[in-house]
């Protein structure tokens, strides 16, 4: 049995990161008025008489190694808001030009039965995806849903014109 200094130590180490990962997910006032912002777009789609279904995309920014496997909670909460900053930043741009796309995370940590379902029509991969080996199995390169590798670049500051012109394509 460890000394008892040991066991507070490790008891203020799991508070600390409980702590981290209740700071990282809180909502913050942007991320309200993005989702605002988001609900006010469904809205006005659904007003207008010309309104069809939007295609989908999906993020594929929790890229484990081994498919299927989430992130821990601290890595989740660190990725978790750069993913949410992209997707926002792409689904105000589809509004602005009136593109028909909505981006959506993934929630199944890549699960392909999750990501290569039907009711999307792209794949947007975060940045790591291109350094995972079971993301080359020809079962994933033979999906006929359109695929995007994002840059480090682009994802990291949510450049979505290469993105948005890939979509329109």
């Amino acid at each position: 049995m460890a000394p008892k200094s040991y066991q507070i130590a490790h008891i203020y180490c799991l508070f600390f990161l409980m702590v981290v990962v209740c700071i990282a997910n809180r909502d913050t006032d942007n991320t309200v008025k993005a989702s605002k912002f988001n609900k006010d777009i469904y809205i006005n789609l659904a007003k207008n008489e010309e309104y069809k279904e939007m295609k989908k995309c999906i993020l594929v920014w929790q890229v484990p190694v081994i498919e299927g496997e989430p992130y821990n909670p601290v890595e989740y909460a660190v990725y978790v808001r750069k993913a949410k900053k992209f997707a926002e930043a792409l689904n105000r741009y589809f509004a602005e030009k009136n593109i028909d796309y909505n981006c959506v995370l993934d929630k199944s940590a890549c699960s392909l039965d999750e990501i290569f379902s039907p009711q999307y029509q792209a794949v947007l991969f975060a940045p790591e995806a291109k350094t995972r080996q079971w993301l080359y199995k020809k079962e994933v390169q033979n999906e006929t849903v359109k695929k995007y590798y994002l840059e480090y670049m682009e994802y990291n500051s949510a450049q979505i014109e290469k993105v948005a012109e890939f979509l329109s394509e």
